[in-house]
This record gives structure tokens, sequence and C-alpha cells, in this order.
């Protein structure tokens, strides 16, 4: 009768636990660079950086991988959002993710760049920029499960580029997470279906979050150009899932402020968010 009782605490216990893994919200989102051209419109940078720290506090972002980050911005950023810890490779800075102190470790991080060559800062077939992938290798403090975050932003002009950043994302990721739950996102300067993201999801080595969701919330497409006056229909970021990953839920955040004179956007991208359990 005893070992019966003690095998009931057990299962209450274990049921406690299993309650207490909440779901992982995880984010991609381009800031916008600094730029002169955006203040004089009335979208500067000073203006838009507390916003994004609310929408990043308000949403509950467990990690968020941002592009075109600058290390003034990411300075601010950091200073508005002290619960969060900031990892990019030293010899990157655009792409940084950032995650909750108090929920995540980090394990180990790193980068790979898109070249033949994978020397850091060289650009390759037609790319406009070199352009390179920050990860981290995280585990939940209280459930000792482990997430491998890739955080990305691919060409904006090359088309054989961002053809040929796939193929290395495909090489890559498996062989640094192995089969470990993993996110592969970013800012793919592509429109859903096209070439590359189906390189991607060939053999289905990558799940699209985007059509692995159950609930989906689509206000408009992920890129603005800060126009509030217009409903956009181009996405841009996206997010893929390999691994132990289970997604519950994926919206673009159509997130907007009041300048006391006209409603903005903070950035000229929405943040893209997917509600995930990691098995």
């Amino acid at each position: 009768m005893k070992s019966l009782k003690a095998l009931a605490l057990l299962a209450v216990l274990f049921l406690v636990t299993v309650s207490r893994a909440e779901p992982f919200h995880v984010a991609t989102w381009n800031i916008r660079c600094v730029d002169v051209k955006d203040s004089l419109r009335g979208d500067a940078w000073s203006k838009r950086a507390p916003e994004i720290a609310k929408v990043v506090r308000f949403r509950n972002f467990d990690v968020v991988g941002m592009q075109e980050v600058d290390s003034t911005q990411r300075a601010m950023l950091e200073e508005l959002l002290p619960e969060y810890e900031w990892v990019l490779d030293r010899s990157t800075e655009g792409n940084p993710i950032a995650f909750r102190k108090d929920r995540l470790e980090l394990l180990d991080n790193g980068v790979f760049w898109y070249s033949r060559s994978m020397v850091p800062g060289v650009k390759d077939w037609d790319s406009k920029h070199p352009r390179y992938c920050n990860w981290v290798r995280l585990v939940d403090k209280e459930t000792r499960k482990e997430l491998f975050v890739f955080n990305t932003h691919w060409d904006n002009k090359g088309d054989t580029a961002r053809m040929e950043s796939a193929r290395m994302a495909r090489n890559l990721v498996p062989r640094i997470a192995g089969d470990a739950p993993t996110i592969f996102m970013g800012d793919l300067n592509i429109k859903p279906g096209r070439k590359p993201i189906q390189i991607l999801k060939e053999d289905s080595l990558f799940r699209e979050a985007l059509e692995t969701s159950p609930v989906v919330s689509i206000p408009e497409g992920s890129f603005t150009k800060f126009r509030t006056d217009r409903h956009s229909e181009e996405t841009l970021d996206h997010m893929f899932c390999r691994g132990g990953v289970d997604i519950l839920r994926y919206g673009i955040l159509r997130e907007t402020y009041f300048d006391g004179e006209n409603y903005r956007f903070p950035s000229d991208h929405h943040p893209v968010m997917i509600e995930i359990e990691v098995r």
C-alpha cells in the first residue's frame, strides 16, 4: 500500500512539473538600422527604441532574433530591456539574439558566414553585402530542455546568394544542432514559396512554422516600409523548425504607437512570433 501511495505521489509531482513547462515565445524582428531619412519622415530611432522595447516586454518574447542592429541601437535596447541577455559573435553586429535571463541559460553560441570560403567579412556570388548567421544553444533553467536558435539576414539583392545561403543553412544547421530542437529564422529578403525557401524544406529537413501552426494570425505582410496608410502584401521574414519543436501559434504582429500626431510602426518590418513547445 505504501508503495502505491508513493507512486501516486510521484505521478502528481510529475504532472505538476509538466504543467510548469510553459510554451516559449520566439520572435524574429528586423528593427531597421538608423537612417537620417527615417528621422526626417518622423521615424527616428530615438522614438522607435522605447516602442520596440515595449513590444518585446508586452509580448513576453522568451527569445528574439533581431536584424539591422548596430552597436548604438543594441546598447540602448540593453538598457531598456535589462531582463534580457544579448548574444552575438564578436565578429558580427547586426543580428543579435536576446533571451530572458530568468528562464534560459546560454550553453554555447557561434556564427557561420555565407560564402564558399566562409571567411568572416567576405561576400560571395552576387551578394551586395557579407552575410552571416548567428546561433545560440539555450537550456530552460527549470526543465533542462535545450533549444538551438539560428538568426540570419539574407542578402537583399543577390538571387544566387539567397539560393546558396539556403543550401549552406541546410548543410550547417544540422551539423551544429544535430537532431536537437531547433528554430531557424530571420529576414530572408524573399517572399513565401520562392526557391530558397523550397530548398530549406526539401526532404522535410525544415518545417515552415506558418504551414505547421494550427493557429495563425496574419493581419498583413511583415514588410511595411513604415507605411501605416496601406496594407502590406510583402512577407520577407520567416521562421522554420526541426527536431522536437511543436508550433502552437504563428503571428505577424501589427504593432503601432501614437507619437502625438500620427500612428506609426516601431520598424519597417513587423515582428513575426511563434509559440512553441519543446519536447
